[in-house]
């Protein structure tokens, strides 16, 4: 009995020798695309692409240790996987039938600054999958290992783009100095002797014409204003005037038109006093010469209208 457990473990021991360095190199071969953009602090966004085989989960390797073990991982239909990182740069995902994988998490060990006098920080990465780098706009290339297939600039970014690279980068980080433009002082050139005598009483002839014309357009507004406060109050009064003139019929007669809006035909209005055609006619032309009503003709009818 002791002979077969003996032969057991010597034979599962033999099947992990033999397939466990496969496994690590099929992992390796998965990646299919690194993105990597780096901010001005150091830290960097790291998005990997990955070719799983069909497999319940998958353990891949990632090129630096998430912040936080916080890693996002989507399918190709944009589903999120569950995943868990395991040990530093091992990570564990439940593939679910996924065919690629996007793995994305913040790095905070992808780069290295230096203790120089320019603030060096090198970025050291080896991939055998394309690879492109995205730098900001105020890093300065000091040193590359290797020349980039294609160097891009979209927006504030510089983008570096390699087939595969074994690189070693290193940039430094210009400080951003902004320049505050003094404020502009007036200058004022001293004036002397009859030039200065000639400036001071040309200054006060204009300052006297300017009050001068302040003084006449305020008047002048003065006496519109009044005019038109006294042709109101000629008319008011004229209005009164008439009206305490009225008789008990032609004061009927300007309510009747109050209330129909001002204006209505002759006949509507004696109609509604019930009075003859005559009466009404005389009334009409008391109420015109005193100016209270006008007399509009309208084919067979006449209009009378408020004033």
């Amino acid at each position: 009995m002791r002979q077969v457990l003996v032969i057991l473990i010597l034979i599962s021991l033999t099947l992990a020798v033999t397939y466990a360095p496969q496994m690590i190199c099929l992992a390796e071969e998965l990646r299919k695309a690194i993105y990597i953009t780096v901010f001005s602090d150091g830290s960097a966004l790291v998005s990997e692409i990955f070719s799983v085989p069909d497999a319940i989960t998958v353990n891949v390797s990632l090129i630096s240790v998430p912040f936080s073990n916080v890693v996002f991982v989507i399918d190709e239909n944009g589903t999120f996987l569950y995943s868990e990182v395991i040990n530093g740069t091992l990570l564990e995902v439940y593939t679910y039938g996924a065919r690629i994988i996007n793995v994305t998490y913040v790095t905070e060990t992808l780069t290295v600054k230096e203790q120089d006098v320019l603030g060096t920080w090198r970025l050291k990465l080896q991939s055998e999958c394309p690879l492109t780098i995205r730098l900001p706009e105020d890093a300065v290339l000091l040193n590359i290992t290797l020349l980039p297939d294609r160097i891009l600039k979209e927006d504030k970014w510089t983008v570096l783009e390699f087939s595969s690279a074994n690189i070693t980068i290193e940039y430094m980080i210009v400080p951003q100095i902004t320049v505050e433009k003094p404020p502009e002082e007036e200058i004022s050139t001293p004036v002397t002797g009859e030039n200065a005598t000639t400036g001071t009483e040309t200054t006060a002839g204009t300052t006297k014409k300017s009050i001068i014309a302040r003084l006449i357009s305020t008047w002048i507004i003065v006496v519109i204003v009044a005019i038109v406060v006294l042709v109101m109050l000629v008319l008011l009064m004229r209005r009164r005037r008439y009206t305490m003139m009225l008789d008990e019929r032609e004061r009927e007669v300007i309510n009747i038109l109050k209330k129909l809006g001002g204006r209505a035909p002759q006949y509507e209005i004696c109609e509604r006093l019930g009075i003859p055609k005559s009466s009404m006619s005389r009334i009409i032309r008391r109420l015109e010469e005193k100016g209270m009503i006008r007399v509009i003709k309208s084919g067979r009818y006449n209009i009378i209208e408020l004033k």
